[in-house]
């Protein structure tokens, strides 16, 4: 792929402008802001090494992130629900971002199909399109913009989404999933491959050539969505790394580690979970957090049979 003739205003300066602007009028809680940090929104290790980390965010706290426009109810996503105050930015006739208003990262948005006359779209992967889109997003980010620090992602029902309402999820940040080695195998214009010694059941679809990419990103989350009849759950992260699109998809079995085993951790695992940065809301739940406790509910978590199965198809 070669360089386009980047937008007159690169996407990126576009989303700083916004939630600058969104976090004057109060909509988004500015603690990612450059000088703004809020004390209570820190890291810690998870291990010796720290191998992982863990962000203690008491704005993330499920009770407090969803934002309506006062009287209303229902999907915060769908823009008639939203208060008077929230905007957007058109990034064509179906798609819009929105500042996330409880950030988990710096630079955090929400990318959102808009809703039809009646009923917005379900939280479901169910045609190309919409990996046309991610894979089109990124790439202006990452590649055209050369921002490589962020990543677009997809959590699917069941897989730690917020909303039922289609929507990515757009943020700065290096997941610690990218320090791990990737054994690769190059098939029709793409690798595929698996990451070494990583806890979670997750391959990798990587390549400069976008169409070949999103036909293999494609094909696997179609059969996802029908796996012998059944829907699986699966999470996505999509970046850019050596001018090449790099997808993470993680086939998942159950959507709390504590739904498999009462004594792993019992929140909601998302993308940010499954690539190695869990969100707690307090140093509470924190220091609860073991190697061995967020290894093993990486693991159940992961649909290992339904990986293997991938692989062999693809």
């Amino acid at each position: 792929m070669s360089k386009t003739n980047q937008p007159e205003k690169p996407l990126v300066d576009r989303i700083k402008n916004l939630i600058s602007q969104q976090t004057d009028v109060g909509i988004v809680d500015g603690y990612f802001s450059p000088g703004s940090e809020d004390p209570a929104v820190h890291y810690v290790g998870i291990g010796p090494n720290a191998e992982f980390i863990c962000q203690v965010n008491p704005k993330r706290d499920p009770a407090n992130r969803a934002l309506l426009k006062t009287g209303k109810k229902g999907c915060f996503l769908c823009e008639e629900n939203m208060p008077d105050e929230e905007e957007g930015i058109w990034l064509d006739k179906f798609w819009k971002l929105y500042p996330n208003p409880r950030p988990y990262e710096k630079n955090h948005t929400v990318m959102v199909l808009t809703k039809n006359e009646t009923n917005h779209h379900f939280q479901i992967i169910d045609n190309k399109k919409k990996v046309v889109r991610a894979l089109d997003t990124i790439w202006q980010i990452g590649y055209e913009e050369n921002r490589t620090d962020f990543n677009l992602t997809f959590n699917s029902i069941n897989a730690g989404s917020s909303s039922r309402h289609f929507h990515y999820q757009i943020f700065e940040c290096h997941l610690p999933i990218l320090n791990y080695p990737i054994d690769f195998v190059d098939k029709d214009n793409v690798s595929i491959g698996i990451v070494e010694d990583y806890p979670a059941a997750v391959m990798v679809i990587e390549g400069a050539d976008k169409k070949a990419v999103c036909e293999k990103v494609w094909y696997a989350i179609d059969k996802l969505n029908s796996y012998w009849m059944d829907f699986i759950p699966y999470v996505l992260s999509f970046t850019v790394i050596n001018d090449k699109i790099r997808v993470y998809i993680f086939p998942r079995a159950a959507e709390r580690p504590s739904d498999a085993d009462s004594n792993l951790i019992n929140t909601v695992f998302g993308i940010c979970e499954m690539s190695g940065m869990l969100i707690v809301y307090s140093d509470e739940m924190a220091k609860t957090i073991s190697l061995d406790k967020f290894r093993e509910s990486l693991k159940v978590t992961s649909n290992f049979e339904v990986l293997k199965g991938l692989r062999d198809m693809i």
